[in-house]
């Protein structure tokens, strides 16, 4: 079922799924009696843009609840039973939550313990071979990817076919890993492993042909990884750290490109620089458009390190302008137009090496638009032809219709 922990009307869900004999107490510390979605919800950037829920499902590793729990039923007008069904039954059941319970939102983030991180994936894959998936993040937490030891000393004690899942290299699992490898139309996924763990081999909580920077290893156990004690716990902080990303990620995605017109930006300075270098309106007009491209970065990537990194790359950027600019003065370069063209041209070609950045939403369009950013400050000398102009005479200009 679907239990919620916080719903109001949010665009985007936080959905916790349990693991093996868990419940909705996987993710509570008995010592502190902090949750896992409380904690998160202490950040009010995170409690103001997801609601957060959980999947629980039924589980049991030692089936004798089980049969208690069907003898119960033969005395009851309640016929139905709970019992243990294979993995693929709850992500089927998980699945029809989502479809039906949990289709007002647009995105869905899910942190997975232990076997829920296998119900996850199973879903996922499922949703793409559709084509289509509303789950954009994936945090696996202690996951067995490739089995675990534990799970054959399980089947001794218990019949469960959870547990005959989890096996090393069982076949259904196997499966699972080998459809994620092929797929490309995945969730950004975050593969959390704790290196005292005893349950799930390191190895296995990290699946084959994992990208190092999606590798979180941890000074937990397969128990604590769920539950931590409070908001400082580095759980709980790089997981934050993810969900801000994956906020400013979806912020971009959301910018409407069509919206921007080509007269919007007239009375901009670095529009009066493009006019009386007598660049050509076509220039004028890509400029315009990629100007407003960076300045909605500008709006979402507002952090002290998130400003850092953009410093660094205006920096780049400006650099990349002064040497052609150098070549307009020394005449390699013959014209405005060809000046524009060319620093254009430049930012495509240097965005993925030069002008690279961990800020991956930001690409070679929003790049263009910073040359321009630059330009529009007065404090630096971005011209477009031999002759600059303070602010009176830029004013002067405009007044004169070049804007």
């Amino acid at each position: 079922m679907i239990d919620f922990v916080q719903k109001n009307s949010n665009d985007n869900l936080i959905l916790f799924i349990h693991g093996l004999s868990g419940s909705n107490e996987t993710w509570k510390n008995e010592v502190t009696q902090n949750t896992f979605p409380e904690l998160l919800l202490k950040d009010s950037e995170i409690k103001n843009n997801f609601d957060i829920a959980y999947f629980e499902y039924y589980t049991s590793l030692v089936n004798a609840k089980e049969k208690l729990a069907i003898l119960k039923t033969l005395f009851s007008k309640d016929k139905s039973a709970p019992k243990n069904i294979s993995v693929s039954e709850i992500a089927d059941v998980l699945k029809t939550r989502i479809n039906h319970q949990l289709d007002e939102y647009s995105s869905i983030v899910i942190i997975a313990h232990s076997m829920g991180g296998i119900i996850a994936k199973s879903v996922i894959l499922d949703y793409a071979e559709e084509g289509n998936s509303r789950i954009k993040l994936f945090f696996s937490l202690a996951v067995p990817h490739l089995g675990s030891n534990l799970a054959d000393y399980g089947r001794f004690i218990s019949s469960n076919i959870q547990i005959k899942h989890l096996a090393p290299f069982q076949n259904e699992s196997m499966l699972l890993v080998n459809k994620w490898l092929k797929s490309s139309i995945l969730p950004t996924t975050k593969y959390f492993a704790g290196v005292y763990e005893g349950t799930v081999h390191i190895n296995s909580a990290i699946p084959p042909n994992t990208n190092k920077h999606d590798i979180v290893k941890v000074d937990e156990n397969h128990r604590t990884i769920a539950k931590p004690k409070d908001e400082n716990d580095i759980v709980v902080i790089s997981i934050l750290k993810y969900l801000k990303e994956f906020l400013k990620n979806s912020k971009v995605d959301d910018i409407d490109y069509e919206k921007i017109m080509s007269e919007e930006y007239n009375d901009e300075y670095f529009v009066v620089k493009l006019l009386i270098a007598d660049v050509h309106n076509s220039l004028v007009d890509d400029s315009k458009k990629h100007f407003y491209y960076s300045e909605e970065i500008r709006k979402i990537f507002t952090s002290s390190s998130d400003r850092k990194i953009l410093q660094e790359l205006y920096a780049k950027i400006e650099s990349l302008y002064k040497n052609f600019y150098g070549d307009l003065i020394t005449k390699k370069i013959t014209s405005s137009n060809e000046l524009v063209n060319e620093i254009h041209k430049k930012i495509i070609e240097d965005d993925r090496d030069f002008l690279n950045t961990t800020l991956s939403k930001i690409n070679g369009l929003h790049k263009k638009g910073m040359i321009h950013l630059l330009a529009n400050d007065l404090k630096r000398d971005i011209f477009w032809d031999e002759n600059k102009y303070s602010q009176n005479e830029l004013d002067t200009k405009k007044g004169k219709g070049y804007a």
